[in-house]
């Protein structure tokens, strides 16, 4: 259920990036205006999920790598084996709202380590 429930608050960031007739609902602001892109993150080792996963580690009786394991397995995996830092995401962001990002609007950018695949 949890699943579902990220599932349909990304398609909701992503149709407020999409659709035009939603109004100006711009999700990065750049220099030169607005850009109607998101960035969509999975899991992010924050120091809220790290605190999570210490506390699974501790109640399994394991280390914080477990802790961790226990985390990616109740999502179905992370096909790059690890949770995405908030630098990767930050950095991912900046991009958007730089210069060098220009002309790119109406995408969403899923940043979650391969976890949602693609077609």
């Amino acid at each position: 259920m949890e699943r579902n429930l990220h599932g349909l608050r990304r398609g909701s960031v992503a149709g407020s990036t999409q659709r035009v007739d939603d109004g100006p609902i711009p999700v990065v602001w750049t220099i030169t205006g607005s850009s109607r892109v998101s960035g969509s993150p999975g899991w992010v080792e924050t120091e809220a999920s790290v605190a999570l996963a210490e506390r699974l580690a501790r109640q399994a009786g394991t280390d914080y790598e477990g802790g961790k394991q226990i985390i990616m397995n109740s999502l179905g995996g992370i096909p790059i084996g690890r949770p995405s830092k908030p630098i990767e995401v930050a950095n991912l962001i900046a991009f958007l709202a730089s210069p060098r990002a220009a002309t790119i609007t109406g995408t969403e950018y899923v940043i979650d380590g391969g976890s949602i695949l693609v077609a």
